[in-house]
């Protein structure tokens, strides 16, 4: 391709600014090996997602070959289901429907639905209550567990970098630190907090959700702002995100988002 004037001089500036690099001035030393150092950070960080997106890619062909053996014993149920004789369906589902519903029971929008007959329900009752334990008042797990080294072995290399099993879990040492401090918190006696720690609660108790409820949870605001009730190291730094998506891999916490917030819960 040809080169314009313009280009061609644009080109002798370059040169002569690498040139002017490579001469004895001490200053551009400096300059060069900060220069070199970035390369090798930004060539680091490319090889990471280099492995993070062909880890991707391996999985999307597991997730696809899997898709087609669902695909394919669909059409073999689908099959099988096809030879069974009509009045052999027609027996099994007159069964299943024998006696299990009496009379009708008028709804408000005026349509009729089936309900259960008081006996059929008191035994339904009993059964749940036998197979359903009352849990306790207070059943909430306020500390994770420590990743072993099996574990370890089984997280992709993107998400692991240069950590290791002990720093992971001296990490996850002071995270347990934060989430008791904080059950301390919420559950310390309403009358003897100060305004400070109040306010603390009743935000933690507004943002109770359905996912949250039955377990402990902090959230992403008591990473940044825990000094007055928390001497945990956990922040929310780079190295500390990546302890959560470790976690969050490892099924010892899930996330749930809403009302301009990011609970963490405690699985």
């Amino acid at each position: 391709m040809s080169m314009n004037f313009d280009q061609l001089l644009n080109q002798i500036e370059k040169v002569k600014l690498i040139k002017a690099f490579h001469g004895n001035n001490p200053d551009n030393v400096g300059v060069l090996t900060a220069i070199n150092q970035q390369l090798m950070i930004l060539e680091e960080d490319t090889n990471d997602y280099d492995r993070f997106l062909a880890s991707e890619v391996i999985q999307l062909e597991n997730m696809a070959t899997m898709l087609k053996l669902i695909r394919a014993q669909k059409e073999s149920l689908t099959y099988l289901l096809s030879k069974v004789p009509q009045n052999e369906i027609d027996a099994t589902s007159k069964i299943t429907s024998q006696t299990t519903y009496t009379d009708l029971e008028k709804v408000p929008n005026g349509l009729d639905t089936p309900r259960l007959s008081k006996a059929v329900e008191d035994d339904t009752k009993k059964d749940q209550m036998k197979e359903t334990p009352k849990r306790p008042k207070f059943q909430k797990r306020i500390e994770i567990d420590e990743v072993t080294l099996d574990e370890f072995n089984l997280l992709p290399k993107y998400q692991v970098g240069r950590l290791t099993v002990p720093k992971i879990n001296e990490h996850i040492q002071s995270f347990n630190t934060l989430i008791r401090d904080k059950f301390l918190l919420i559950t310390h006696p309403k009358q003897k907090m100060s305004k400070a720690m109040r306010d603390v609660y009743f935000e933690h108790m507004q943002l109770e959700n359905d996912d949250t409820r039955g377990y402990m949870f902090i959230t992403e605001k008591d990473l940044k702002e825990k000094r007055f009730w928390s001497q945990s190291k956990f922040n929310f730094g780079t190295v500390s995100r990546n302890i959560l998506v470790i976690l969050r891999s490892l099924g010892r916490i899930r996330e749930s988002r809403g009302s301009g917030h990011t609970r963490i819960i405690i699985l």
